[in-house]
């Protein structure tokens, strides 16, 4: 296992020490935490954004990357431990909601605290058929031929070859993760599942949307958004809106000051 610090996992973009609940938001494949770098602006006032920084990327690109869910999920439930000491939610962009899901149930295997919340955008089921064919290990032309049909990611940064050259390790390894990825067996999540989509997403049905529902015994609502599969970037106001008005639903249940 990594021996990294717990906090060189999470960015902590602005510090909220009264904060009622913190969300935990994990990002797409390729990306690093600081995609999130503007939710705390928009969310509400009483939850502290901790975007999370998984191995090999921005912050802790000298680190070794994840080319399996399991060993990152172990070493991502046991960085966030100490940060659990109150109200949580997780939220998870692509693969970021895959890992999200499988972090949450790992914290569960250890007896840790549980989210309370759980939203996923851009991600098929744990249990779905992928998608695509493996991809990881084909030459670069043709692995980035690939990921453009399939994801239609923004090109901006591609443009560049030496961002390009920083970022395809991170995504080939990424979308190893997706690819070997089988989750076991286990009871339902029992917090609210809120899943949301793009409606022109080629990486993702409706139906692979719609099949998270068997992945929590608690509320369950899938949502379409206007883009494909990176609709964050053109709908990043609704999509923060929604989230935050899910937020803001928990912490009208919590009782007291939130704390545990």
């Amino acid at each position: 296992m990594s021996g990294a610090a717990p906090e060189r996992w999470l960015l902590r973009i602005r510090a909220r020490p009264q904060a009622k609940l913190r969300l935990f938001c994990f990002p797409y494949a390729g990306a690093g935490a600081s995609i999130f770098h503007r939710w705390p602006d928009v969310l509400n006032e009483e939850v502290e954004v901790l975007p999370v920084q998984p191995p090999g990327r921005e912050t802790r690109y000298r680190e070794p990357i994840h080319s399996r869910i399991e060993p990152l999920v172990e070493e991502a439930a046991a960085a966030l431990a100490p940060a659990l000491d109150r109200p949580f939610a997780f939220f998870g962009y692509s693969l970021g909601g895959l890992v999200a899901f499988e972090t949450a149930r790992e914290l569960r295997r250890r007896g840790l605290a549980q989210p309370r919340l759980l939203l996923v955008a851009a991600s098929p089921a744990p249990h779905a058929p992928k998608v695509h064919p493996p991809i990881a290990h084909l030459p670069e032309p043709e692995f980035l031929a690939q990921i453009r049909r399939i994801y239609a990611p923004p090109e901006e940064a591609w443009r560049v070859p030496e961002l390009l050259a920083l970022m395809l390790p991170i995504l080939r390894a990424d979308i190893d993760v997706y690819q070997h990825f089988a989750p076991r067996a286990e009871p339902p999540l029992d917090c609210p599942l809120h899943v949301f989509a793009g409606d022109g997403d080629r990486a993702l049905t409706t139906a692979a949307l719609e099949e998270w529902r068997v992945h929590t015994s608690a509320a369950f609502s899938a949502r379409l958004f206007p883009g494909g599969h990176f609709f964050i970037q053109q709908q990043s106001a609704p999509l923060q809106r929604a989230v935050d008005r899910h937020l803001t639903e928990l912490l009208e249940r919590l009782p007291g000051d939130g704390r545990r």
